[in-house]
């Protein structure tokens, strides 16, 4: 049961190495177009990506030992390989449901439209 406890923390170690280095990212994005972006506003809008990326990880913890059967060597790598399963499937979930970055892109296209003296809905 131990052995289940660390995997399950490296998973989320992968799933918030990840989730913090999307906000990081999407924060200076956010500069850049003049805005803020708080970590709250960030978990507010993408919290169902950010849920969803247990998801992945679940399904390893519950696959995994079909593969370590197969492939001998992976059990040298169990606690990477969780991290690894974590990060991938939060980036996968993050970067299809992600509304934060579609709302920096409207904050971003409204500006330019301003600053090219365009009509809103104006196309060129």
């Amino acid at each position: 049961m131990q052995k289940e406890i660390v995997y399950a923390l490296c998973a989320v170690g992968g799933i918030m190495f990840h989730t913090l280095s999307k906000y990081s990212s999407l924060r200076e994005d956010a500069r850049k177009a003049n805005t803020s972006l708080s970590f709250g506003q960030f978990l507010k809008d993408d919290w169902v990506g950010v849920a969803m990326s247990a998801i992945p990880p679940f399904l390893w913890g519950l696959t995994y030992g079909e593969a370590a059967i197969k492939y001998k060597e992976l059990a040298t790598y169990t606690g990477i390989s969780f991290i690894v399963v974590g990060a991938l499937g939060s980036w996968g979930f993050q970067m299809w449901l992600s509304q934060t970055k579609k709302k920096l892109r409207d904050v971003i296209d409204v500006k330019s439209n301003v600053a090219d003296n365009k009509e809103p809905n104006q196309t060129d």
